[in-house]
């Protein structure tokens, strides 16, 4: 158990586990949640799978109250004179009493039953582990950008004209991820695509942003830093590095969130393509 409560895992078939987590009085019943997923990615991954989806949901929350005891004290002050063999003086006192108090602290308890899968079948409603792994948590490690293996073939030239259309395309692919048009923002990536790490077909990458665009229909992101243009070490193309800061939102409710992407491009036929994406939330609030 730590700081924020702990784990508790059982595995129901090769394929199915049901995850528990134990806030203590003071976890946010959010972050339980939060917590609760994360340990779900983590088993999935553990498991060699790269998603899950969700087949129950239950509350084992508990409220516990305590009484804390009543006390008193008293605080004085006395004066004193002596004349000859005679003493007088006096004595003023103060009693202070608290009374009894009842405290009610409210134990979050989610449990969730997932099922673990490597492949994503069309319309399925369900969660990439390496994505929820890239989201920075409290008290536990952020999930690190890994290079392939190391590329020393023939590169793409990145003289200052290239590099500021690399720049310009970056630009156009941010705006792109906030718009309704899915077609036009998978346009950006070539047909293989290593997302965190893991090789996925456009096709699987385009229903993983379905599944983002239904969560959170409304958003928006402004550059905080970036994109800057290196070459790639693991490809014949550039890195590119860049910061955002944005605001996700279904309506009903929304998040504050500030990410770091790193994108490896390179030029297929006459067009940039994206082949490689290592998002991670470094940031996140709910409004």
């Amino acid at each position: 158990m730590g700081a924020l409560g702990g784990y508790q895992e059982e595995q129901l078939a090769p394929d199915i586990c049901r995850v528990a987590f134990f806030g203590n009085g003071y976890t946010a019943p959010q972050t339980a949640a939060e917590y609760v997923i994360h340990r779900c990615a983590e088993l999935t991954e553990q498991k060699g799978f790269r998603y899950f989806g969700i087949l129950a949901v239950s509350d084992q929350s508990v409220t516990r109250k305590f009484t804390t005891p009543a006390h008193a004290y008293i605080t004085g002050t006395g004066y004193a004179n002596v004349i000859g063999n005679t003493a007088f003086g006096t004595y003023r006192a103060t009693t202070y009493y608290t009374p009894a108090q009842t405290i009610q602290f409210n134990f979050p308890r989610p449990v969730i039953t997932i099922k673990m899968v490597n492949d994503w079948p069309k319309g399925a409603n369900l969660v990439s582990s390496s994505a929820v792994l890239s989201v920075q948590m409290a008290g536990v490690p952020l999930a690190p950008v890994q290079s392939g293996p190391s590329y020393s073939g023939p590169r793409m030239t990145l003289d200052e004209q290239t590099k500021a259309h690399i720049v310009a395309f970056v630009q156009r692919f941010v705006a792109a991820s906030q718009s309704d048009d899915l077609s036009s923002l998978t346009t950006f990536y070539g047909p293989n695509v290593r997302f965190n790490g893991n090789s996925i077909t456009r096709e699987a990458l385009r229903q993983q942003v379905e599944n983002a665009v239904r969560t959170f229909p409304q958003r928006s992101w402004q550059f905080i830093s970036g994109p800057t243009v290196t070459p790639a070490t693991d490809s014949p193309g550039a890195t590119v590095n860049y910061e955002l800061s944005g605001v996700l939102s279904n309506g009903t409710s929304g998040t504050q969130v500030k990410t770091s992407v790193q994108l490896t491009i390179e030029k297929q036929g006459d067009r940039l393509k994206i082949v490689a994406i290592w998002p991670r939330v470094l940031e996140h609030r709910a409004l």
